[in-house]
């Protein structure tokens, strides 16, 4: 049951929009309610507590978790984006040429559903080389060819340069309180670049309806206490690219909508929960226990692995140009080494620093790992019960 602190005031926005937003995660501490996980695990510091993960709750608790849809799962993908089709006004596919992006882009364009804008981002400037920065070499190699697709379908493509708002981001230290949950440097210049521009705002404020999807990280199938379960990781994954200012009841920007996980086609988890337990089960017999296990020694294969099985006819990991997932020190510099290759001097790049720095001492270790924040998980929902595996 949500606590009742957790209902939202009233407010004067689009009832679409709100409804938009309520469908995002946000974290629980005593009852209280965070849009910010760094608010949320110094408020768990300060009380000697831990923090919980909502996300639908209550919604998706009540879903046949444990029956596999019959339909195929391009069936699904085709089916919400006509749904989202429907709802919106003005959509906008964020693409970045990876897996998750590109099977959203591919399953609106080979079912004939109107995109009405394709952008794409990267961080062009006179210090930041368009071909050698990891911030640009998905952007450069992998989505060049779908996007000239994309224009000769007369599909609007927009290249949003996230540079430009380099000084805004990184104003001061405080950065920490308004960035996702990964605190990526890559990732925090995408508000401004993606939900704060002037044309979108407009048609908004004339009373459209403007999505933004992006394609969100991938489903974790858990093997524990004898049975399979599907769950999604804040960190890294299921929060990735949600940022508190979209919360506030002064914000006036498209909604955003994950194209994966979600309430209006939940057949999408379900299937892709099951193809990808069936798959663990046939190809790995007993190891999934060792595999799935809810600790760092997780499947190191996993993501490369899921993409195969959830993107059968959309995307081929052999064929296609990744940089992979972070190989850096720490999770918030993975595409994001400009920062200190090529700013190291300025101001806001001192602030990056000193944002990371003080949330260092004002939240506990036990809420640090290896590469940044530890993940929370949200609610745990059974696909099969084992006894022979």
């Amino acid at each position: 049951m949500i606590p009742p602190v957790l209902a939202r005031p009233v407010s004067d926005k689009p009832s679409w929009l709100v409804a938009a937003e309520n469908r995002l995660p946000f974290w629980i501490c005593e009852n209280e309610m965070f849009r910010s996980k760094v608010m949320a695990l110094e408020y768990a510091t300060k009380h000697n507590t831990d923090i919980d993960l909502y996300f639908n709750d209550v919604e998706f608790s009540a879903l046949p978790w444990t029956h596999e849809p019959p339909e195929s799962i391009d069936y699904y993908y085709a089916t919400r984006a006509r749904q989202l089709r429907e709802h919106y006004d003005y959509i906008v596919i964020m693409y970045s040429g990876g897996s998750d992006s590109s099977t959203i882009l591919k399953t609106f364009v080979n079912n004939g559903i109107t995109v009405d804008e394709v952008a794409t981002y990267g961080g062009w400037s006179h210090k930041v080389n368009k071909y050698h920065d990891p911030i640009n070499l998905e952007i450069t190699f992998a989505a060049t060819g779908m996007l000239k697709r994309c224009v000769d379908m007369g599909i609007k493509v927009t290249y949003l340069n996230m540079l430009q708002h380099f000084d805004k981001v990184y104003d001061s230290p405080n950065w920490v309180y308004d960035a996702d949950p990964r605190l990526n440097a890559d990732n925090h210049f995408k508000f401004h670049t993606a939900h704060q521009r002037p044309e979108l705002i407009e048609m908004i404020e004339k009373g459209h309806k403007v999505a933004v999807i992006f394609g969100h990280d991938k489903p974790r199938i858990v093997f524990r206490d004898n049975a399979f379960y599907i769950s999604y990781l804040d960190v890294g994954a299921l929060a990735t690219n949600v940022w508190p200012q979209m919360f506030e009841l002064n914000y006036v920007g498209p909604a955003m909508e994950f194209f994966y996980p979600n309430v209006e086609v939940p057949e999408i988890m379900i299937k892709q929960g099951h193809m990808i337990m069936d798959w663990y089960i046939k190809n790995q017999g007993a190891h999934c226990r060792e595999l799935l296990r809810m600790d760092w020694l997780y499947d190191p294969k996993y993501q490369s692995r899921v993409n195969t099985i959830m993107y059968p006819t959309t995307w081929r990991e052999t064929e296609t140009y990744s940089i992979g997932k972070p190989s850096t020190t720490y999770t918030w510099l993975w595409k994001s080494e400009f920062l200190i290759d090529h700013m190291q001097d300025t101001r806001q790049n001192q602030n990056f620093w000193d944002g990371l720095s003080r949330i260092k001492t004002s939240i506990d270790s036990r809420f640090w790992g290896r590469l940044g924040l530890v993940g929370h998980w949200t609610k745990f929902y059974k696909l099969r019960e084992v006894q022979d595996l």
